[in-house]
């Protein structure tokens, strides 16, 4: 009797030892994961066209001049954030639009932080909805006198569209974006010194967006 319960105290201490390695092993294994990092973010290029529309310009008389389509391109950094769809991201734009009577330019840079919101629709295909704040820098450019006139104001901009994922980390872009300064920006360079213009422009912007 003695034989057989220490031969079961033994084999019940094996089995037990045994189970506390798989124990180890399987926390061993697991602790990379749990060391490794949840940062998670992306970065976008875009480029598209802008749309036509009708700007003022005030120089003492309030003026109405119509804009032709004109080109953008830019770029966007993103990290996502601990709410579920929510990501924050600083971008810039740049769009060079020729007035509708031709040989002058009107231009704009913007640097911009932005929040963003996505919503999967399925696998494969989100939309997704953001605005943002910052600011717009304008550059007039005569080509008949070649007298250029900078200046810049505090902006915003408000954008949605749709995210197509197409590989692994990859996925196209495709969105309407609006930007407009708070307040007319005054010209403080060249002969138009002093002019305001109000500035406001619409973009149809095709991107790729690689995450990681």
């Amino acid at each position: 009797m003695k034989r057989l319960l220490l031969s079961t105290a033994l084999v019940a201490a094996s089995a037990f030892a045994a189970h506390a390695a798989d124990l180890l092993v399987q926390d061993s294994a697991a602790a990379p994961a749990a060391a490794s990092s949840s940062f998670s973010g992306y970065v976008q290029v875009m480029g598209g066209m802008t749309l036509p529309n009708t700007l003022g310009w005030y120089d003492g008389s309030e003026y109405s001049y119509d804009m032709l389509s004109g080109w953008a391109l830019g770029a966007t950094f993103g990290i996502e954030t601990p709410v579920d769809g929510v990501s924050l991201e600083a971008d810039v734009l740049r769009t060079v639009v020729e007035y509708e009577d031709g040989g002058d330019f009107l231009n704009s840079t913007s640097v911009m932080g932005n929040a963003v919101f996505t919503a999967p629709l399925n696998d494969s295909l989100s939309l997704y909805a953001g605005a943002g704040a910052g600011f717009i820098m304008l550059d007039y450019n005569d080509d008949t006198d070649a007298n250029d006139g900078t200046g810049s104001g505090l902006g915003y901009q408000i954008f949605g569209g749709a995210q197509l994922a197409v590989a692994e980390n990859l996925s196209l872009t495709l969105e309407a974006r609006h930007q407009a300064t708070f307040e007319p920006v005054t010209l403080d360079s060249g002969d138009y010194e002093g002019d305001e213009l109000d500035f406001n422009r619409t973009s149809i912007l095709a991107g790729v967006l690689f995450s990681f």
